[in-house]
């Protein structure tokens, strides 16, 4: 009789075991499930391509197909203005740095409206450090015959038709700045060079070799802002002119207004004290 209730009691504690084991894994099994059912997943059929940077992207960086890469992602993490499409992208100019991995987005690049050759070139990655983008009106006979190109250097001769107390009208023929790099002629621009950080202020390269255009109605200079104020008051007084220098002549040369020995208007004596600093 005792035997028999031995066995009894261990036959109890095996059943109670198993059945709390069992207990346990069932848990076990929901907690998996609810968790699986609590985290949506998402699959690859799920995922929109979207262009990221392969590398490092500087600012003011023309982008090229080598430094993109389509990656897929979830909808939800896809930035908004991103693209989907590498050729959207390529020969866009970066505004800001874009580090690698990073989606590319719209607002992180540079508009580009002006031409050069067959790509887009914005104006603001040729206008030098320091100056400022002015365009001027010309025609053939004030633009050197229609033959100045962007890149080159010129003057800027202003004849300012003027009258006196009397009534008299009076001619004067003044510099109104010298030494200027044309950045466009027309809506043709000059390409900026791959490093332009890199050269000197008086080095000069010609930066691409454009065609001539006797029908354009505007130059655009790069003037500093003393130059930008002289020549809209000239180009506001009078008719300018634009002088061709030669690509290796960089210095300013002291030119005397005309007619000699007459005393400027203090407007005019202004416009040439700014194209005579040195």
């Amino acid at each position: 009789m005792i035997g028999s209730q031995a066995v009894t009691g261990r036959g109890s504690k095996a059943a109670l075991a198993v059945a709390i084991l069992a207990g346990l894994a069932a848990a076990l099994v929901a907690y998996w499930a609810l968790r699986g059912a609590m985290q949506p997943t998402t699959t690859v059929a799920q995922q929109v391509p979207v262009v990221v940077a392969a590398r490092d992207i500087a600012a003011r960086t023309r982008i090229s197909a080598d430094m993109l890469e389509v990656v897929m992602a979830p909808p939800e993490v896809v930035a908004a203005g991103a693209f989907s499409d590498t050729e959207a992208v390529v020969g866009k100019v970066a505004r800001f740095p874009i580090a690698a991995r990073e989606q590319i987005t719209q607002d992180k690049l540079a508009e580009t409206a002006l031409q050069f050759g067959d790509h887009a070139v914005p104006l603001s990655l040729v206008v030098p450090t320091g100056k400022r983008a002015v365009a001027i009106k010309v025609e053939e006979d004030t633009a050197v015959g229609g033959l100045v190109l962007p890149g080159d250097f010129v003057d800027v001769v202003g004849v300012i038709e003027l009258e006196d107390n009397t009534g008299n009208k009076r001619h004067f023929s003044l510099v109104v700045a010298q030494n200027v790099q044309v950045l466009a002629v027309g809506q043709e621009i000059s390409e900026p060079p791959p490093e332009p950080s890199g050269l000197p202020p008086e080095e000069r390269v010609n930066l691409k070799g454009g065609k001539p255009q006797p029908e354009a109605k505007t130059v655009t200079l790069a003037l500093d802002p003393q130059q930008a104020l002289a020549v809209s008051l000239a180009a506001k007084m009078g008719t300018l002119r634009l002088a061709l220098r030669p690509f290796s002549e960089t210095e300013a040369t002291v030119v005397s207004p005309l007619p000699a020995h007459v005393p400027l208007p203090p407007e005019l004596a202004a416009i040439a004290a700014v194209a005579q600093r040195r």
